[in-house]
Order: structure tokens, then C-alpha cells, then sequence
């Protein structure tokens, strides 16, 4: 017995004193493991980036009963550049303040907070802050970005800074209270709202308008812009008679409804989004491109874990509206909407795989032996292959370049590829 009291009473001794030595050693190491740079975007621009600060008087903030508000929104917006300068910009703005105030709700991305903090400070992008625009053409064409629910635009740098190079005005919407947080150049901290936890599906359904709104608001300011920008920067440079949008989750949701209302975009791409709001199965008369994750199609198949359904505060009755939406709405509007339609299926692909979240595993030893919700499909060629859909989409459809993906199907083995009028039905 004293020699086991002898063995413990050393091994507290040891632990007191070792562990916070152990603990600063564990996170140099891992931050040295995970300082990373993103995927070098593949087009001939540079890439610039700056952050807008609109404000909508026409429409009160919904979200502040108390107080009569405008509508406020952070835009960022990445563009093709011809600088060539070191000086890159951070992966998110005010990141400090940002951890700071999103710490509860980085359980939407499966992460500890510390491990959050540690990689999102370490991450290099390859925007250039406030870059003068290329002066290679005259005008470029505009993609309006529309991220997920609780995410942000930023957590999509890689396909923004890819269209971009590209020579593509990248235009990001983050949405105020739907969004992780948001910093207005004031300082004001504006955090996810708690509104969401009356259940995400309703929520969802009655933030739709508001996603709507945000969007025709910030088409109305890229005009102003182009006729006088204070920063003087995209004046006359806005190609406007050439406008697409794409979005992940519920900025593709989101995107589905711009395309059903605003003539202004011409067509448009939704990344694993669900189909919410007024008329939101009915067909419109543009091209637009479903580009779905496996395992989403794989869990209209099975019942939900009671797990599950409470961390998406979620009933049974929201489970079979999703499960409707993804087996048969989408579908069925993709085959209506006809032949501009395409409708592809990345294999082992999940939600989060149309975000920068997968390349965590790339760049972090610890991420290589833990799964988040990021797929199976390796994340660079994920990533590339995401970039390939949305620039030969828009390529195609905007600037009426030949196709080299979209229009042959099945020419890479991660993806299925389907013309909407091809597209046989599913019964619900």
C-alpha cells in the first residue's frame, strides 16, 4: 500500500506542476502545425479585398424590437487585382473581437474553442487589403456570395478568392444577426441571435424575407457604387448587365429566391441549400446549378438520432420537411426549370465540405484522425473540384465560354452530374 500511496502521491506532484509546462508546449506545437495557407487561386489576377458598411433606412432591423434601427450590413468584397505585394490580408477582419464574442456558438463547426481560436489566427489567405482594381479591362463581371446560416463569408475565402483571380468581383454578404458575428467599423459587436433556438427550421423559414431583402439591397448599392464609390475604386468597373449568386446552405436557399425575383442575376448556384420561403418550388426561367453533398441525400434515407434532433432544435415534423425538400422538391425543381438545370452529387461529401472547413485536415495533425462533419473526400480535391463547377458554371452562363466540366457528365469520378430535364423524379 505504500508504495502505490508513494507512486500516486508523485504522479500528483509531477502533474501539478508539469501540465501548464506540457499545455504551452502542446499549443506552440499545434500552432505551428496549423498556421496554413490557403489553396493558391489558379487565375491570372491578383486578388484584392475591402469591407463596405451599408445601411438600410428604407427597412427597420427585425431583430431590435425595443429600438427603431436601420438594417445594417457588412459587405466584403474580393476582385481581381495587378499588384503584387506580400501584404496579405487576415483571414476575417477584427478576428480578436470575433473569437471573442462567437465562442458559444462554435459548436455549429464540431470545434473547441480553443482549437477555433489557435487556427482561424493562423490561417494565410491571398488577398491583398485594399488592392487598386485591375486595369486590364474595363468592367468585370459580379458574383453576389450568400454564406450559411450561423457561418460567415469569410469561412468560403477559398472559392472567393478563386473566382476572383479569375476576374470576377466577388461580392460577400454577411447577415447581421444570422450570421457568427459581425464588427461594424465603429466597434459594435453584433452576435448571432438566440432567435434560433425556437426551432432551426422555423427560424429559418421566417429569416428567408429578411436574406431576401439584404440581397436586392446590396444590388441596389453595387449600382451606387458603380456610379460613385467613395472609395473610388469600382466606379464605372461593375459589368451589372452580368450578375450571378451562389450560396452555401441557406445562402442557397437564398439564392434560389434571388434568381426567382431579381431580373438583375442572371443565373445561379446553391451548395447543399434547402428550398425555404413564397413559391420556393416554382421554376424560373434561368440557369442554376444544385451541386449537393452525399451523405445530405444519404440522411433523407434514415431517421435522425433524438441527439440529433435536439442539437438542431428540431422535431420530427422539421426532419420530414427536410427530408422532403432534399428527396423530392429539389429534384423536382431542377426537372422543371429544365435543361438550364444541373443537378450534381459530390460522393463523400457533407455539409460542410463546401466551406473551408475540410482543409483542416490538410493543415492540422489533429484534424487527420478526427472526422467534423467536413466528408470523406479529400479535402484539396474537394475544393478544387467545388472551384471547377462554379467557375465553368458562370463562365458558361455570363460570359458564354465553352464548357469544360458541366456539359459532360460524369467526367470526374467524385461527382455525378444530371441535366434537369434528364432528371428522373423520386415519389415522397
Amino acid at each position: 500500500m505504500s508504495f502505490i500511496n508513494i507512486k500516486t502521491k508523485n504522479f500528483s506532484f509531477y502533474l501539478k506542476r508539469f501540465l501548464p509546462l506540457f499545455l504551452i508546449l502542446f499549443l506552440i506545437w499545434w500552432r505551428i502545425n496549423t498556421i496554413c495557407e490557403l489553396p493558391k487561386p489558379t487565375g491570372s489576377y491578383s486578388v484584392g479585398t475591402t469591407l463596405y458598411h451599408f445601411k438600410d433606412f428604407k427597412r427597420l432591423e427585425s431583430h431590435l424590437v425595443d429600438k427603431k434601427e436601420p438594417r445594417e450590413l457588412l459587405v466584403q468584397i474580393w476582385y481581381p487585382s495587378d499588384e503584387k505585394i506580400e501584404l496579405k490580408s487576415p483571414y476575417i477582419f477584427d478576428i480578436l473581437p470575433v473569437l471573442r464574442d462567437s465562442a458559444r456558438n462554435t459548436c455549429s463547426y464540431y470545434l473547441p474553442r480553443v482549437l477555433f481560436d489557435y487556427f482561424l489566427t493562423g490561417i494565410v489567405t491571398h488577398s491583398i487589403p485594399e488592392a487598386t482594381l485591375s486595369c486590364k479591362q474595363q468592367k468585370f463581371p459580379v458574383l453576389i456570395f450568400s454564406h450559411g446560416f450561423a457561418s460567415l463569408s469569410n469561412f468560403n475565402t477559398t472559392q472567393l478568392e478563386e473566382l476572383a483571380s479569375h476576374g470576377y468581383v466577388v461580392v460577400g454578404i454577411n447577415h447581421t444577426y444570422d450570421c457568427s458575428v459581425t464588427v461594424f467599423p465603429d466597434g459594435r459587436i453584433i452576435p448571432l441571435s438566440n432567435d434560433w433556438e425556437i426551432g432551426e427550421i422555423r427560424y429559418l423559414e421566417n429569416s428567408i424575407n429578411d436574406w431576401i431583402k439584404d440581397t436586392i439591397f446590396v444590388l441596389d448599392e453595387l449600382e451606387k457604387l458603380n456610379n460613385s464609390d467613395v472609395k473610388k475604386k469600382f466606379n464605372n468597373h461593375l459589368d451589372l448587365s452580368k450578375i450571378g449568386m451562389f450560396g452555401h446552405s441557406m445562402g442557397g436557399a437564398t439564392t434560389a429566391q434571388i434568381c426567382r425575383l431579381d431580373s438583375r442575376v442572371k443565373a445561379g448556384i446553391s451548395m447543399d441549400g434547402p428550398l425555404f420561403g413564397k413559391d420556393s418550388k416554382k421554376a424560373f426561367n434561368k440557369p442554376f446549378m444544385f451541386i449537393l453533398a452525399e451523405e445530405s441525400l444519404k440522411m433523407t434515407k434514415r431517421d435522425l438520432t433524438k441527439s440529433e434532433l435536439n442539437y438542431r432544435k428540431m422535431t420530427r415534423e422539421d426532419e420530414q420537411v427536410i427530408k422532403k425538400i432534399f428527396s423530392k422538391d429539389i429534384p423536382e425543381l431542377c426537372h422543371n426549370i429544365g435543361k438550364n438545370a444541373y443537378y450534381i452529387v459530390m460522393k463523400g461529401a457533407e455539409h460542410y465540405t463546401f466551406c473551408d472547413f475540410p482543409l483542416f485536415r490538410s493543415f492540422s495533425l489533429f484534424f487527420r484522425y478526427f472526422n467534423f462533419g467536413f466528408g470523406s473526400i479529400e479535402p484539396i480535391k474537394a475544393i478544387k473540384i467545388i472551384n471547377a463547377c462554379i467557375l465553368d458554371f458562370f463562365n458558361t452562363v455570363l460570359l458564354h465560354k465553352k464548357s469544360c466540366l458541366i456539359k459532360k457528365e460524369n467526367i470526374c469520378p467524385e461527382i455525378e452530374i444530371k441535366r434537369g430535364d434528364c432528371l428522373a423524379l423520386n415519389k415522397f
